[in-house]
Formats: C-alpha cells, structure tokens, sequence
C-alpha cells in the first residue's frame, strides 16, 4: 500500500483512504468473500471479517497520505 500511494503521488488523507478502501474491497474483500462462500460460511460472517480488513487499510491508507514524503 505504501509503494502504491508513493506510485500514485498520494498526498491527503482523502485520497489515502479511498486507495485504501479501494485495495481493500479489491484484494482483501473479494477474496475473502469468495472464500467464504466456497466454505459455505454464513454470509454475515463474511462482512464481519472483510469489513474489519477494509476498515483497517482505509485506515492504513489515511495514515499514508498525510505522512510526510521525502525526496
């Protein structure tokens, strides 16, 4: 996530949070779902946990844009 929003010239929290949001549904929420359903867990339990993950790097991302950039 880091190379990526230091690839994309990522320099606020907005834009860093919805890079964030964006891998996160992309990578870890698709995954997780698809997973989830092939184990024939419940469905709820599949938004408890890719919710967590995409809160997370929402987060991560937020914290990657206002941070301070050299050279």
């Amino acid at each position: 996530l880091a190379l990526l929003c230091t690839k994309l010239k990522v320099d606020t929290m907005v834009h860093g949070a919805g890079v964030g949001l964006l891998i996160a549904f992309s990578f870890n929420f698709l995954s997780t779902m698809t997973g989830n359903i092939f184990a024939q867990a419940p469905y709820v339990l599949s938004w408890i946990t890719g919710g967590f993950d995409m809160a997370a790097m929402t987060l991560s991302g937020a914290i990657l844009g206002v941070w301070a950039k050299r050279g």
